[in-house]
């Protein structure tokens, strides 16, 4: 025991040539500062030249640090504490153990209020900065905050600007200042605060913000009842283009964490959303999310079960007779929103058509064909419709019915086959959309284009137009399986 106690005490001291720098950070009240800032300064190499931090350390939750370093020269400590203050503590050339002792930071100004929305509840979890009038009007104001923090706080006088999340009442406290006047202002463009651009001379106290935007809170547990603190948590905008059918649109990810450990998004009232959360070692669980007019919070609670052995997926293709199905990718589609995850990568089946070992849930899928080598895919997109309900260890069978589609190729006359634009219109509830074609690389002058989309069989209109030529308009019939060959002359205006 002896020996481990000398050995601990050896790892302590410091080497030969290099000092070892030990303290304690506390706020101005005298309380510990919890993953402080602590970093070695060296001196000014000339008036008015920026200052380089030659060595960094984060303090203890305790605000004890230890810092080593080999530079003998003078330099400066610079202690930092977020909502605390700043410290600068000058010292003297030399090497060995140092003991700074208590190490009180310099913050004589706060700025503290109630954050609420306009129909008087609290917002909490609200990020707010306090930002100095130096730089409040200019419009990357937050990020001069970041970049000018150093140079400005080495005169020990406080902090250039600081930032905190309201609690659960609302209520907010920037300390740390130095003297000053400062803007509020919250880092999420989304939120509208009032008023917008007001300042606030250090130190005032009940401060009163309206917060005009609403807001989704996320919580996640485990079964227990815990805070699954670090759980992952997206939102996905939706745009609905079919009755329950959805359009993934933007996505944010946040992680549950902060004093309220949740995750906080920026909303539209009656927006949709889909939800996702995750978490190791659990399922994960998506939901949808509506907020009414007028709502401008909405807290959100799930518990997460464990994660459970996967099951397996065997997709059996029903293709017509005569085609054969080419290579193809599968898609996971949510049975929330009919759409497929647009972050997830593509799903690979083996040759007999089993898919990936699945986490139990519910499924439906999508299936994407391409050109088999040397050939030609005459299989349009699938999807199931019947969900799946995937338990853990199973095996089941889903059977997909193919229906194949038809190709254009197009010979062209009067103009150059980059000028011209062709459009199609279906007639049998077809969707619309523009044509593509392709030259055969290498192939005979005069050779038709292939058409690149390969469409649903049935009549079409189809609008075909070029500068300074006059447009076409011609009906067709697009069979399945089948080429159809497109002849269109372009005459002058």
């Amino acid at each position: 025991m002896i020996r481990a106690l000398c050995l601990a005490l050896l790892a302590l001291a410091p080497a030969r040539g290099e000092r070892l720098l030990t303290g304690r950070v506390l706020a101005p009240d005298g309380q510990p500062v919890a993953g402080a800032t602590i970093a070695l300064v060296a001196p000014a190499s000339e008036p008015g030249k920026p200052r380089v931090r030659l060595l960094e350390a984060t303090g203890a939750a305790d605000g004890r640090f230890e810092l080593r370093c080999a530079e003998e020269a003078r330099g400066e400590l610079f202690l930092r504490g977020e909502g605390a203050g700043v410290r600068v503590v000058k010292l003297e050339p030399g090497t060995g153990a140092r003991a700074l002792g208590d190490l009180k930071l310099v913050g004589p100004a706060w700025l503290s209020g109630r954050a609420s929305f306009v129909d008087g509840h609290p917002a909490p979890d609200l990020e707010l900065w306090a930002v100095p009038e130096d730089v409040a009007a200019q419009p990357n104001a937050l990020i001069l905050c970041t970049e000018q923090a150093f140079e400005r706080e080495l005169s020990g006088a406080g902090l250039f600007s600081t930032r905190v999340r309201t609690d659960i009442d609302g209520r907010f406290k920037l300390g740390g200042l130095r003297p000053g006047r400062y803007m509020l202002r919250c880092p999420r463009p989304a939120v509208v605060l009032e008023p917008r651009s007001g300042y606030y001379q250090a130190t005032t106290e009940n401060i009163s913000l309206a917060v005009e935007s609403a807001r989704l809170r996320v919580r996640a547990l485990d079964g227990a009842g815990r805070e699954l603190v670090g759980a992952r948590v997206r939102l996905l905008e939706l745009n609905e283009v079919a009755a329950g059918r959805y359009q993934p649109g933007q996505a944010w990810n946040e992680t549950v964490g902060g004093p309220l450990a949740c995750a906080s998004f920026d909303v539209e009232p009656e927006a949709a959303y889909s939800l996702r959360i995750q978490a190791p070692g659990f399922g994960v669980q998506e939901d949808l999310v509506l907020l009414a007019q007028k709502e401008y919070e909405q807290v959100r609670e799930y518990r997460l079960a464990p994660l459970q052995p996967p099951g397996r997926v065997r997709l059996v293709l029903q293709p017509l007779a005569q085609l054969t199905p080419g290579p193809f990718v599968v898609e996971l589609v949510s049975p929330l929103t009919l759409a497929p995850d647009p972050e997830a990568e593509p799903l690979k089946p083996d040759e007999q058509g089993w898919l990936p070992p699945l986490a139990p849930g519910a499924y439906l899928f999508a299936l994407r064909f391409q050109d088999p080598p040397g050939g030609t895919n005459w299989y349009l997109p699938a999807e199931t419709r019947e969900v799946l309900q995937l338990e853990s260890k199973a095996e089941r069978e889903v059977a997909v019915k193919l229906a194949a589609g038809g190709r254009f190729e197009l010979s062209l006359t009067g103009a150059k086959l980059a000028q011209v634009e062709v459009r199609v219109e279906g007639l049998e509830g077809q969707p619309a959309s523009a044509l593509h074609f392709s030259a055969a690389a290498g192939g005979p002058a005069g050779a038709p284009a292939r058409g690149l989309e390969l469409l649903a069989p049935g009549r079409y209109t189809i609008h075909a137009s070029a500068p300074d030529s006059r447009e076409i308009e011609a009906e067709v019939l697009l069979e399945a399986g089948k080429t159809t060959r497109l002849e269109l002359a372009l005459k002058p205006r």
